[in-house]
């Protein structure tokens, strides 16, 4: 999947079905959403949250957010393995 692809697929994920929820219950936090699958993974620490999406998922096309904020979002995919 190509990383654009994975961004719109995440965001629609969010927006569609987590952003509500997510918002009211842990603002603030990082989640990371598989585009593929639609699982996600949310805790306190952005590194952490990719960490456990590696393990409990596996390979995936993740993409990192904060809750509640547009300013911070990161692509994983499987070429870029920064965090």
């Amino acid at each position: 999947m190509k990383p654009e692809e994975t961004v719109r697929k995440a965001r629609q994920i969010y927006d569609a079905e987590l952003k509500e929820r997510l918002e009211n219950e842990a603002y603030g936090k990082y989640v990371v959403i598989d585009a593929n699958s639609g699982r996600y993974i949310v805790d306190e620490q952005p590194e952490a949250a990719l960490h456990k999406a590696k393990q409990e998922i596996g390979k995936g096309a993740f993409y990192l957010m904060r809750i509640g904020y547009e300013a911070l979002a990161h692509l994983n995919t499987p070429m870029s393995n920064d965090l």
